[in-house]
């Protein structure tokens, strides 16, 4: 989940935003349940690095412009990921390995266009807003599937 919020630079990761639901015969699922501050851009002061709180806005919200200007993964090293990610959960994106990536990214390229588009077009996006958010979540996944 936390390369998913990454992915879509979800930066309110409250625990009732984020869940695992275990099944009866075994399986899991693992689900974002609120992207509200997300599909915009994350940032950060110096006031929430020093006084990490959530609420404190740390990013835009549904700004496509902002959304395509930030990129995903910065750097790969042997055991870690650098993404292009500002966030007061540093500690928790540490833990994140090259295989969480490929993973996430395996199972969101099972996302058709098709199936990006309906939930945008639910939201009531405009068609060529939809087809440019399409593109820059397909393009992240892409450079999630090409991580070694």
């Amino acid at each position: 989940m936390i390369v998913a919020n990454i992915l879509l630079n979800s930066w309110d990761w409250k625990t009732s935003n984020n869940k695992i639901y275990q099944h009866a015969d075994g399986s899991r699922r693992f689900v974002v349940r609120d992207l509200g501050a997300s599909l915009g851009k994350t940032s950060s002061s110096k006031l929430l690095w020093t006084i990490p709180m959530r609420g404190l806005g740390q990013g835009s919200r549904n700004d496509i412009a902002d959304f395509e200007s930030q990129g995903f993964i910065k750097r790969i090293g042997e055991n870690e990921v650098d993404f292009d990610f500002a966030t007061i959960y540093g500690s928790v994106v540490d833990l994140v390995r090259p295989a969480d990536v490929r993973w996430t990214a395996d199972l969101m390229s099972k996302i058709s266009d098709a199936q990006l588009d309906d939930a945008f077009r639910a939201a009531d996006y405009s068609p060529e807003v939809r087809a440019r958010y399409v593109k820059k979540i397909k393009a992240k996944i892409a450079e999630g599937l090409a991580v070694p």
